[in-house]
């Protein structure tokens, strides 16, 4: 029983990991593209770092 949750937790931390990987690497790329660009207009350069990983600047590592 004890090995059986073990391995079951192991294989969802896998899934959530291979999932977000996934995901910031589909984000990266859209930054990328420019085409996130949009949450930028009308901001100043202050208020664009304030945005922290919302800003179309950000770029997630993995």
């Amino acid at each position: 029983m004890g090995y059986a949750v073990s391995i079951a937790l192991l294989a969802y931390g896998i899934g959530i990991y291979g999932f977000l990987s996934y995901y910031y690497n589909m984000v990266n790329k859209r930054r990328a593209a420019g085409e996130e660009d949009h949450k930028m207009a009308g901001l100043t350069d202050a208020e664009i770092d304030a945005l922290g990983d919302e800003s179309p600047r950000f770029v997630y590592t993995i």
